[in-house]
C-alpha cells in the first residue's frame, strides 16, 4: 500500500519515524502484514520513493473527538473493536479506552511531532471542521500504522 508523505520526510528517510497516523480508509483499511511503500509528491511530476519498502508490523485505530471552540477538550480513544456499532456504543463510554497523557505523548513523538500539543493542533487544523459554527470540531477515526 502506498504511503505519501508531505511532512517528516527526512525522519521517514532516516528511519527515525516508524509510524504514521492516517484517516480510516472506507474501501480498504490498512491491515497487519500489508506491504508499505513510502513516497513523497504522490500524484505529481516530483514523486519519488523515500525509502525501501517495509511491512505493517503493528496497527490500531483511534478516535479523535473534539467539539471545537477555544475551551473544548480534545479526547483521543483507542478503539478495541472492528465495527462502527461497537465504536459508538463502547469506545467513548468506557474511560479505559481514553488514551493517557503519556500514551498521547508517545504517539506524538513516534509520529515525528515535538509533543502532544503540536500533534493535536496539526490534526485539528488539517482534519477539523472549518465552518464558523463548528470551527475545529473533529470526530474521526484514524489508523496508527507502524513498520
Amino acid at each position: 500500500m502506498l504511503l505519501g508523505f508531505k511532512v517528516f520526510i527526512d525522519k521517514v528517510e532516516a528511519g527515525t519515524k516508524r509510524q504514521t497516523i492516517r484517516a480510516m480508509r472506507k474501501k480498504r483499511p490498512f491491515r497487519l502484514g500489508d506491504d508499505l511503500q513510502f513516497y513523497s509528491g504522490l500524484r505529481t511530476k516530483k514523486c519519488y520513493k523515500i525509502r525501501e519498502d517495509d511491512v505493517c508490523k503493528e496497527l490500531f485505530n483511534i478516535l479523535i473527538d473534539c467539539n471545537g471552540g477555544p475551551i473544548s477538550p480534545i479526547r483521543v480513544f483507542k478503539i478495541k473493536a472492528d465495527s462502527l456499532q461497537a465504536l459508538v456504543y463502547n469506545c467513548m463510554s468506557d474511560p479505559a479506552n481514553k488514551l493517557t497523557n503519556e500514551e498521547l505523548e508517545d504517539l506524538a513523538i513516534r509520529d515525528g511531532f515535538p509533543g502532544t500539543a503540536a500533534m493535536l493542533k496539526w490534526f485539528l487544523d488539517t482534519h477539523g471542521s472549518h465552518s464558523k459554527e463548528h470551527h475545529g470540531a473533529l470526530h474521526q477515526v484514524f489508523q496508527i500504522i507502524r513498520w
